[in-house]
């Protein structure tokens, strides 16, 4: 069975996926990607085919540098996906949302599907039956809770993690709080107003911080933590006639 490498270079890290067909067998992480030992992660062999997705970098050299771990190398930005994208600006759109919106779409053929990324950012995405539709980008909690350190006198910088109460009854809690309550009613407020009528909506959620915001968000809450390495190896299975 053939094996497939899948990289998501995001923000703060990258992910490598390993995958027979659809079966995922193992991630690695890494601060970058030369900083990933390909040779232990492929144990000695060189993959069946590689795809990338990546929120900033030169894609050219990325591309450059994974053939020589991979027969074939794929960039999403160039791939057919297989499912329609309705978005004003395709060229703009990040891969890493349309991963996810894949993966989601994967997971769950049917339905309406809010796709929560709890990254650096936060990016809410509907899947509908149209395809991807669209949605939110925001700072993500931890990028709220520096900025709140940073960009004001006295307030301290609050780790995400601890008591976070309605009321907060000290700075540190009120800021907390205050942060991981917003992005959580983010979530609720874009399930409800995309919700259709009289039907569900199935809200998956990824990302470093989805399993700590999972116990804010009301409405029931899909995590699946390796959400775009399954989305990026759906891609990379329907593109198996590009060479």
């Amino acid at each position: 069975m053939k094996l497939n490498l899948c990289i998501d270079k995001g923000n703060t890290r990258v992910k490598v996926s390993l995958f027979h067909g659809t079966r995922h067998l193992e991630t690695y992480f890494a601060p970058s990607l030369t900083g990933m030992d390909f040779a232990e992660v492929l144990h000695g062999r060189v993959a069946d085919a590689a795809i990338y997705s990546g929120v900033a970098g030169n894609d050219a050299e990325i591309m450059e540098y994974l053939q020589k771990h991979a027969h074939r190398v794929l960039n999403v930005r160039d791939a057919v996906l297989p499912i329609a994208v309705t978005y004003s600006t395709p060229q703009s759109l990040g891969s890493d949302r349309i991963a996810a919106a894949v993966g989601a779409r994967t997971l769950f053929p049917e339905g309406h599907l809010l796709v929560v990324d709890a990254g650096s950012a936060l990016t809410i995405d509907l899947v509908d039956e149209t395809g991807f539709a669209g949605g939110l980008i925001s700072p993500g909690v931890r990028m709220r809770l520096r900025a709140l350190h940073e960009f004001t006198g006295r307030l301290p910088l609050v780790e995400p993690d601890g008591s976070a109460p309605f009321v907060g009854d000290s700075t540190e809690t009120c800021i907390r709080s205050g942060v991981l309550l917003g992005v959580a009613a983010e979530i609720d407020a874009a399930a409800e107003r995309n919700r259709p009528d009289g039907k569900e909506i199935k809200v998956v959620m990824t990302g470093g911080d989805a399993v700590l915001l999972q116990t804010y968000v009301k409405n029931e809450v899909i995590v699946e933590e390796h959400l775009l390495a399954k989305g990026l190896n759906r891609i990379l299975l329907e593109n198996e006639h590009i060479s």
